[in-house]
């Protein structure tokens, strides 16, 4: 039987990991992706067997363990970020995790820095400061 959970810190989204857990019959796998550099981990049975950074939206990997061919796959959104476990191509697990608060964080937060810049760019240039 395969269990499965999605873990991530939806606070701090922008500036952290979203891991996925998958536990099929005796095989753990772990699938770590960070919304901020595009790199991707994936664990099976606590051994690390793939790393990349994702410069596109998706991304595949194979990995073959005990006679069965696993696929992993990331997709990665503007809104979201998605991972799907196949083996021997069948769905075993499929989980998205929303990104939408932490847009509305990044956005706020990067129209404040924007603001504050050129507030300070501006006094710099007129020499009030």
């Amino acid at each position: 039987m395969t269990q499965f959970e999605a873990t991530s810190d939806t606070a701090t989204l922008a500036l952290k990991t979203i891991e996925f857990n998958v536990q099929d019959e005796d095989n753990s796998i772990k699938a770590v992706a960070s919304t901020l550099n595009g790199k991707e981990y994936i664990y099976f049975n606590d051994i690390l067997i793939h790393e990349s950074r994702n410069i596109g939206f998706s991304s595949k990997y194979a990995y073959e363990a005990g006679g069965s061919l696993y696929e992993f796959r990331f997709i990665m959104t503007l809104r979201s970020v998605e991972f799907l476990t196949l083996k021997n191509d069948c769905l075993i697990y499929s989980e998205t995790i929303s990104l939408r608060r932490q847009q509305k964080w990044g956005f706020i937060i990067g129209v404040a820095a924007g603001i504050l810049g050129a507030a300070l760019g501006y006094s710099l240039a007129s020499g009030l400061l």
